[in-house]
């Protein structure tokens, strides 16, 4: 790349959304699909489209985070200069904690000051979905705009579906309005949560919002200045999930079971990266059954799966049922237990002889540790 870019990641920007689940860990440190941190995947799309210096952008309970992403080696992002840099909770409010991004990012200014860039791309944790970066530089240089801005087309079947932002694109590509909230049934522009800003513009947007004391580049930046700041639209038509709910992290989840879903989130030209662990490859009992699932490595599968996700170091004992789960590394199902239709944290035990069943529209969440 002739002009350089730096990266910038919210980690904690949505944790709301997933209640109990976040409790202890932060929005990018959530486990999904088998192996992966949802910080994987922002963090593999800007490594994979050359961007050195990356910022991540914490607020409370990222001990998780800082455990998996370490020193950004499984990204080549270990370096003597730039790579990777957890950045701390701070605000210039009493509190200490951030109300919304534009504040986040004033609290973090001296980093971003730091790196030599000409434009910092931006995104949160909560979309699942393989971004071509570089691609995204291009156009945003080519269309001269000041703000690029991602959406991905949706059809809403009921209001309230989708509580997040919704863009209004004109014919030129160049954003008309921002609605906000629930949406009414039909096809909508949804905003993907990442954006690439000129540098010098996001420095002046940030101050001038920390003077007004102005926290929210949705309501604030995109909605009440748009005009102002030549925001064009860049339209990805691949795959995505919006993780909003428990319900939405559970269909996404599922979503990996369709193979056309996994070859497009995990396209091998744009390699999604990880901390490899050294465990050894699946053990199966002699009367183990699997169907549709997916297994990560160290499992050990005496009984039925079925329609699950299963991670590492997960034990399913003789004669247990797991239907239409998310079973997170180190559960264990006992013998005869069943299990329908949930979401298992890390570490539960789930013991002999219980049965417990959730809805494919309404998953039962079982917390990290706990033992049922």
């Amino acid at each position: 790349m002739s002009r350089r870019t730096m990266g910038i990641i919210f980690s904690n920007m949505h944790d709301e959304s997933l209640g109990e689940m976040t409790q202890k860990r932060t929005m990018g440190s959530v486990l999904f699909g088998g192996r992966y941190r949802l910080v994987d995947f922002p963090l593999s799309a800007m490594s994979g489209a050359g961007i050195q210096h990356i910022g991540i952008v914490t607020r409370r309970n990222y001990q998780s985070l800082m455990d998996h992403v370490g020193s950004g080696r499984p990204w080549d992002l270990a370096r003597k200069n730039g790579g990777l840099t957890v950045l701390p909770p701070f605000s210039h409010r009493d509190s200490g904690m951030y109300r919304g991004s534009l504040e986040a990012l004033g609290g973090v200014m001296s980093y971003i000051r730091g790196v030599d860039a000409g434009d910092v791309a931006v995104c949160d944790c909560d979309i699942v979905a393989n971004l071509d970066f570089e691609r995204l530089l291009e156009v945003h240089r080519e269309k001269g705009a000041g703000i690029t801005v991602v959406y991905g087309r949706r059809r809403l079947e009921r209001e309230g579906q989708h509580r997040g932002v919704v863009l209004e694109v004109g014919g030129d590509g160049f954003l008309q309005e921002v609605q906000l909230g629930n949406q009414i049934p039909g096809e909508h522009s949804l905003y993907l949560h990442t954006y690439i800003i000129d540098k010098e513009l996001l420095v002046r947007l940030v101050s001038e919002a920390m003077a007004r004391d102005r926290y929210s580049f949705h309501q604030d930046i995109l909605r009440a200045q748009a005009a102002r700041h030549n925001v064009y639209c860049y339209g990805f038509d691949g795959y995505f999930g919006s993780i909003s709910s428990m319900e939405s992290y559970y269909k996404i989840s599922m979503d990996l079971l369709d193979p056309g879903v996994r070859r497009e989130i995990f396209n091998p030209s744009r390699p999604v990266y990880t901390p490899v662990r050294d465990e050894v490859p699946c053990r199966y009992g002699v009367r183990a059954s699997v169907k549709n699932s997916l297994l990560a490595d160290g499992c050990v599968v005496e009984g039925t799966v079925e329609d699950s996700i299963l991670f590492r170091g997960v034990r399913v004992l003789e004669g247990a049922v797991v239907r239409g789960c998310v079973v997170m590394q180190g559960a264990v199902v006992g013998r005869g237990a069943s299990v329908s239709y949930g979401i298992l944290d890390k570490d539960v035990y789930v013991q002999e002889g219980r049965t417990m069943a959730g809805y494919a529209t309404y998953p039962l969440y079982i917390p990290k540790g706990t033992r049922v």
